[in-house]
């Protein structure tokens, strides 16, 4: 995964790292219960803008409501409350706070999945690292916004909930909702809170065998001039074919690039890989083109950087690196490094080498803190 630095937070999300502002919003909460509506809950029903702590209050109020519902209305009943009458309107607004986090998050970090990296062109979710509808208190947290695809999204859902976090046994069980943010973010591998976020989910490239098993390609061979696609593939099947030069020869393969948990962190990595499912092939799935995509982008890459050792030129470079633009950084990253780009001196200035240069070109880090991929923290990448 791309190692990614967060924006900064807006001052209108609180901070729950901070543990005053979660136990002043326990209290907010309580006062947002009584029976006589409060001016936050009128502020929330329309009188004022609300801010996204307001609507947390409401929403956890209504969520009460939904759990508990009040018996029909008898004749001589009491009127529906305010709270009660605004529930669609409050969580329509709840929903537009989730969307106003899009425009900072695109900026900071740019148009792509942070965990797939897949470029988003379309459907753009404020995805929610730790699920919103099991952890609510925790769910306009600014530092628990990431941008996510349709299908990393999707298969993540509310994962993991209550019960999963219960049926982990931990000991001394979390107290609240906040203990239980904590643990769920070290329990797996996220890409803006952990320095192996590169490492520890490396792209690898592996062919099918006559047999019809699948094997990895070792680093050599996976990176080799001379790996070419034939056949880019179309769905439903989503089949990427390669030329594979191997001991003199040429052997015709269908490929795939795979996310392989990877070092220290390799359990956590596991972790997420299962979470988001970024292990599917995306086959027979309309909104799944997560690996198809990798592939591609990995032999574009191959191809790419084969072109540029054999005749380098300015022109070439700046379209080799227009065409890195399309997602997957990581994937380029790992192919460029098993091509000993850390060591290879950049033809078009000697002082850098070739990973220094690509990077540079990624992020613009020499020019400005914008680029193709902004937000990228380049401390943890080769």
């Amino acid at each position: 995964m791309r190692p990614l630095r967060r924006p900064a937070r807006p001052g209108t999300y609180p901070d729950f790292s901070v543990r005053s502002t979660y136990a002043q919003l326990r209290l907010d909460l309580a006062a947002v219960r009584l029976r006589r509506p409060s001016a936050r809950m009128r502020t929330a029903l329309g009188i004022a803008s609300p801010t996204p702590i307001t609507l947390l209050d409401v929403t956890l109020g209504l969520q009460d409501i939904a759990i508990n519902p009040p018996p029909g209305r008898r004749r001589g009943a009491p009127r529906p409350t305010p709270l009660q009458a605004g529930r669609s309107l409050l969580m329509r607004r709840v929903v537009a706070q989730y969307s106003e986090a899009n425009d900072p998050l695109r900026a900071g970090m740019g148009r792509f999945c942070s965990y797939c990296e897949q470029m988003l062109s379309e459907f753009i979710a404020t995805e929610h690292i730790v699920a919103k509808a099991p952890w609510p208190l925790t769910s306009v947290s600014w530092d628990n916004f990431l941008l996510s695809c349709r299908a990393c999204n999707s298969y993540k859902g509310d994962h993991p909930d209550r019960g999963e976090v219960t049926a982990w046994r931990l000991m001394p069980p979390p107290a609240d909702d906040l203990e239980a943010y904590l643990e769920i973010r070290r329990r797996y591998l996220w890409p803006d809170t952990d320095a192996n976020a590169y490492r520890g989910l490396l792209p690898a490239l592996y062919f099918r065998r006559r047999s019809g098993g699948w094997r990895r390609a070792n680093a050599d061979r996976s990176v080799r001039n001379g790996l070419r696609c034939v056949d880019h593939g179309r769905e439903p099947n989503k089949i990427v074919i390669a030329d594979m030069p191997v001991k003199g020869r040429v052997l015709r393969r269908e490929v795939r690039v795979l996310l392989v948990p990877d070092g220290d962190d390799a359990s956590f990595a596991r972790e997420t890989l299962d979470l988001n499912r970024m292990d599917l092939d995306g086959v027979d799935s309309g909104d799944d083109n997560r690996m198809w995509d990798r592939t591609q982008r990995w032999l574009e890459a191959v191809e790419t950087f084969t072109d540029l050792s054999q005749a380098w030129s300015p022109q070439l470079w700046t379209a080799a690196c227009r065409s890195a633009r399309t997602g997957f950084l990581s994937t380029w990253v790992r192919v460029l490094e098993l091509r000993q780009g850390k060591t290879t001196r950049f033809p078009g200035d000697p002082t850098r080498t070739m990973m220094q240069a690509f990077m540079e070109a990624m992020t613009q880090q020499r020019v400005q803190p914008y680029g193709p991929y902004p937000g990228t923290d380049v401390r943890y990448i080769p």
